[in-house]
């Protein structure tokens, strides 16, 4: 028989354990009891730094499982973190509990034993991966009093955290032997795997590294590795985050006896909560979680008070606790909050009691760092029964709440019922009288809607409005003024009327208010009332309106100017109807008439009141006139009201008035895009034209308005039709709405040249030809990308580019229009313009004559030819001035003419030039070898030279460069610009030698009569004659170059 494990001293075992990973230690542990006793310690080591084990066994009453993590090394003030508040994680878990399941439902989710059992241990993993437990303390339900039990695991998964929780709901399984102790670490039988339920309870060994890094902040004692296993790194964010520790859980269920071991073990008494409860601090703004509010640091001892644990906060204080609940805020004074606030704001009246009554606090007035009092906080969290301690304990019932007293705190959230109460106890209502720029009179909230009916944000609120006239009552009792004005310079009785509350305003009136006051726009009770703020609840208007007219004396300029009100009042209130009649049976059907037949038409067609106008109809209104009609209609024009128009058509004289022509074009040209489309689909004609030559097309064009400009053209309106010079693309194009360009072209619009277009310095433009003369990228890029564009002929594509090389230099910005038309049509980039500007020219020729750099940058780009010798025009052309670019090449004119960066544009690329491809026949060196020296521009030959032109090329006949040259110098006087000085001429002259010689010219090549080109140099330098422009010459080149029999070279100074 094989021996025991057992048979092994326990040392040897203990060696055996020390190599086994959790899983296979857990599995082991259940193989009996004595196995188990050995591997328990073990077991709970590995667990140790897990605080969420720690919190749920303080949740669950667990004071073994707490021994046992305490005497293995855990820190009891560690930290719980995580992204949430605990109470908002317990409110979805109660929302999602019908649509979840528990497979293994916990038989005992709270047992009464101190067993130390984890099996019932259940994570729900938010935010920072942390467990939650609801709080019944502030009023929300849960299962039972676990951590988190039943169904309620697995609930929250979060995405940035590397948790992970299984079905499994036990931890270490019980071994077989049916004598387990109840301080064993083991489940109630289930049998299964740790490892599969908390992978993260066994942390990597590179997590194991930093299990010492103790971080020493002593506000906070939270260290790394108390959160690195819920999802995030670094515990110094905390100020984002929501944390306690085991001792608030303790102290929030009244677990005495681990309150008083974690004592004992060091758990710090005054450690801080965040977010553990739902416990806020008074605010003049009561619903502070609609706001971005400070949530408050709590001590473990609010935490037992909150949630009216008398004992355990007798234990806390007896331990030490202080009798503050809260640390300093900073920048405050000593004062802060203590245990008295929480215990009155929680209604907890016997923890209340004791505290008083035992001299922790006897002082009931004490103040917080806000100055609130206790009675203040009882008061924010309607604690009345912890009111009503407050003033057998002598604290003063006129406790303020930021500025407001709280009466009249009670007052301006509609609280009437408690601001009765308070009366009743004593308030001084005088100290309510008072105002400041952030407040109103106290009376004035008694006659505003605190509170959106049927809210449940409000629900305190609910059931106290019936009170209002009872308070108003007392407060006119106590001296408040009745007609004490706000800022608008509005009553008591206007505000009341002008927010539709008639139990206010009879109440007022009762009191003997002014229903003659007026506020500072003139406006009195009645008229605030047809005209109220906002939606009022049903039927509020009417009633008010009743309460009004019974101290009003019948007048129908009174009646006029609330019907004026009425119908002019945009507020989507059913009630006005109602209004109208109570206000036409007190004052008379003559009021209708008071102010002019259509003004009030006018408002109610305005504010969209039809119904009103049908009803002040039928009341005895006059239809109105033709001329009334008009003004009708403009006014719904100017507001771009079609349902106005749609009512003036099916009043007397109002169809013909509304399907007209000449109004479908008024609107339009007003940009009222809704009327507009209205007058299109009832029919009106869209041919219309006025008198100045414009139609409804080119105004719907003009406007930018597509979706009229659409209902024109699917009416069939032409979108190639002239009025006064221009068509209905010229606008589109100038502004370039691109939306609108290719609406037009998509229903037949011409982009090119047009029998009427624009004109322009005699010129006529087409759509495309406009666009690209003023330098209108966007129009041009619209109509060339168009399917449209592609159908264009030769010509016309000729043509386009022709206005592009005429355009000004300034409309090509970086040259992109001329690059969208030349990468999209098919045109010959060297073809001859035979007509327009620039006749019988080479697109080359036409940007370099108007110095467009840039022109010549892209034509060049493209492949245009800078050899393309130009012939005369044929027939030829009787003009005043000569063609200057016949008999050219771009190249040639380039030389002869342009500037040096031009000339650089076309000699940009050596290969492209080929310049130095002597048997090219379609490239006339000769010509440019001429040029040049008629140019005798040093820059100019420097270029030629740079893109390979060979200093000794020769001409037709055999003249080598250099003999050319001088024998241009030697005749260009007087051909040359007399305004140029001959000295200037020669200096220029002289430099082009000199660049010739550094580029390698032989002086030594003969000419056609075998004469050599230093024989030509010679003559020009010995110059002896009495032409003074050859002395000048002759002097300069002396001074440049030095001459001997065989050489020339240029001179070193």
């Amino acid at each position: 028989m094989m021996p025991s494990i057992l048979s092994l001293p326990v040392e040897l075992i203990s060696y055996v354990i020390n190599d086994l990973d959790v899983q296979d230690l857990s599995a082991f542990s259940r193989s009996c009891r004595a196995i188990h006793n050995i591997t328990t310690p073990f077991l709970y080591r590995l667990v140790k730094d897990e605080v969420s084990i720690m919190c749920w066994a303080a949740d669950e009453g667990r004071k073994g499982t707490i021994e046992h993590l305490l005497a293995a090394g855990a820190n009891p003030n560690a930290a719980f973190v995580q992204s949430c508040t605990r109470p908002a994680v317990l409110r979805i878990i109660k929302t999602c509990e019908p649509f979840m399941s528990n497979p293994n439902p916990n038989p005992n989710p709270n047992p009464d034993s101190g067993s130390s059992s984890i099996s019932s241990f259940r994570f729900d993993m938010s935010g920072a991966g942390n467990s939650l437990v609801s709080d019944q303390g502030n009023n929300i339900s849960e299962p039972s009093n676990s951590f988190i039990s039943g169904p309620s695991s697995n609930l929250i998964p979060d995405s940035s955290s590397n948790i992970m929780s299984e079905s499994s709901n036990s931890f270490i399984s019980e071994p077989s032997d049916s004598e387990a102790s109840d301080n064993s670490f083991l489940s109630d039988g289930m049998d299964l795997d740790p490892g599969s339920f908390f992978p993260f309870l066994f942390p990597d060994d590179e997590d194991d590294e930093d299990m010492d890094d103790d971080d020493d902040d002593d506000e906070l004692y939270y260290t790394q590795r108390d959160t690195r296993g819920f999802g995030f790194e670094d515990s110094g964010d905390l100020a984002s985050k929501y944390y306690w520790t085991p001792l608030h859980i303790a102290a929030r269920w009244g677990h005495n006896e681990i309150v008083d071991l974690l004592l004992k073990h060091g758990a710090d008494i005054h450690a801080l909560s965040r977010g553990f409860c739902e416990c806020g601090l008074p605010k003049e703004e009561p619903r502070y979680y609609l706001t971005n509010s400070t949530t408050p640091l709590w001590y473990p001892l609010h935490s037992a008070i909150c949630n009216g644990n008398e004992s355990t906060a007798r234990l806390l204080l007896q331990r030490g606790a202080s009798i503050n609940v809260s640390p300093r805020w900073l920048g405050s004074d000593v004062r802060q909050v203590t245990a008295l606030h929480t215990a009155c704001y929680s209604n907890m009246v016997s923890i209340a009691r004791f505290l008083t009554d035992e001299g922790h606090q006897p002082n009931a007035d004490v103040e917080d760092h806000n100055g609130s009092t206790p009675m203040t906080y009882a008061y924010s969290n309607g604690s009345w029964a912890s009111i009503d301690f407050l003033m057998e304990a002598g604290a003063s019932i006129n406790a303020t709440l930021g500025v407001f007293p709280l009466l009249k705190h009670a007052c301006s959230e509609g609280r009437f019922a408690e601001a009765l109460r308070f009366i009743e106890l004593g308030a001084d209502i005088a100290a309510c009288f008072d105002s400041c720029d952030d407040t109103e009179p106290i009376i004035h909230y008694c006659c505003m809607p605190n509170h959106p009916p049927e809210s449940w944000l409000y629900s305190r609120e609910q059931g106290q409005d019936h009170f209002r006239p009872e308070v108003i009552r007392a407060l006119i009792k106590a001296g408040a003024d009745l007609e004490i004005k706000d800022i608008h310079g509005m009553t008591p009785l206007l505000k009341a009327s002008f927010f539709g509350i008639p139990s206010a305003a009879e109440a007022l009136l009762l009191e003997g208010a002014n229903i003659r006051a007026r506020d500072d726009l003139g406006n009195t009770a009645l008229m605030k009332a047809c005209s109220p703020l906002g939606i009022p609840p049903k039927g509020a208007t009417p009633k008010t309106v009743v309460v009004l007219l019974r101290y009003v004396t019948p007048d129908a300029a009174d009646t006029f100017d609330a019907l004026s009100k009425i119908c002019g009042s945009t507020a989507r209130n059913k009630d006005k109807v109602d209004v109208v009649r109570l206000l036409l049976r007190h004052g008379g059907v003559d009021a209708l008439g008071f102010g002019g037949s259509n003004v009030l038409l006018l408002k109610g067609l305005a504010s969209g009141n039809f119904e009103l106008c049908d009803t002040l109809l039928e009341s005895g209104l006059k239809q109105p006139t033709p001329q009334e009609i008009q003004i009708l209609i403009h006014k719904a024009l100017a507001m771009d009201r079609p349902d106005a128009l749609e009512y003036i058509s099916k009043l007397r004289h109002g169809s013909e008035a509304v399907i007209s022509p000449r109004l479908l074009f008024e609107a339009i040209k007003e940009d009222t895009p809704n009327c507009v489309e209205y007058l299109i689909k009832e029919g009106v004609p869209i041919d219309y034209e006025s008198d100045d030559g414009e139609n409804c097309l080119i105004e719907a064009c003009r406007s930018g308005e597509t979706t009229i400009a659409r209902l024109l053209l699917e009416k069939g309106a032409d979108p190639n039709g002239t009025m006064g010079g221009s068509f209905p693309l010229t606008h589109p194009v100038l502004v370039e709405h691109a939306a609108m360009i290719e609406l037009l072209l998509d229903y037949g619009a011409s982009m090119h040249r047009h029998p009427h277009g624009t004109k322009i310095d005699g010129r006529n433009f087409g759509a495309l030809d406009l666009a690209i003369f003023c330098g209108l990228e966007v129009s041009v890029e619209t109509m060339v990308d168009h399917e449209e564009y592609y159908k264009s002929t030769e010509e016309e594509r000729i043509s386009h580019l022709q206005t592009a090389c005429c355009a000004e230099g300034r409309v090509f910005a970086d040259g992109n229009i001329l690059d969208t038309l030349l990468a999209t049509c098919d045109v010959d980039l060297d073809t001859v313009f035979r007509s327009g500007p620039g006749g019988n020219t080479t697109p080359l020729h036409i940007c370099m004559a108007l110095g467009n750099e840039m022109g010549v940058n892209c034509l060049v780009g493209a492949g245009a030819n800078i050899h393309k010798y130009l012939e005369p025009a044929e027939p030829p052309r009787s003009l005043l001035v000569p063609n200057p670019f016949e008999r050219t090449t771009p190249l040639e004119w380039a030389i002869d003419n342009s500037p040096i960066e031009i000339l650089g544009e076309l000699l940009s690329d050596p290969l492209e030039c080929r310049l130095w491809d002597l048997d090219d026949p379609e490239i006339p060196l000769p010509r440019y070898l001429r040029a040049a020296s008629r140019r005798h521009k040093p820059e100019v030959m420097q270029l030629l030279l740079d893109a390979g032109l060979d200093p000794d090329t020769c001409d037709e006949s055999g003249n080598p460069f250099l003999a050319i040259f001088c024998d241009t110098i030697d005749h260009i006087w007087p051909f040359e610009d007399p305004n140029w000085p001959a000295s200037k001429i020669a200096e220029r002259s002289a430099m082009c030698v000199v660049i010739l010689l550094e580029q390698g010219v032989d002086p030594l090549q003969k000419d056609a009569g075998g004469v050599p080109a230093i024989e030509h140099v010679r003559r020009i330098m010995n110059y002896s004659g009495t032409s003074e422009f050859h002395q000048e010459v002759a002097k300069a080149w002396n001074e440049k170059l030095e001459l001997d029999e065989t050489t020339v070279r240029q001179k070193r100074h």
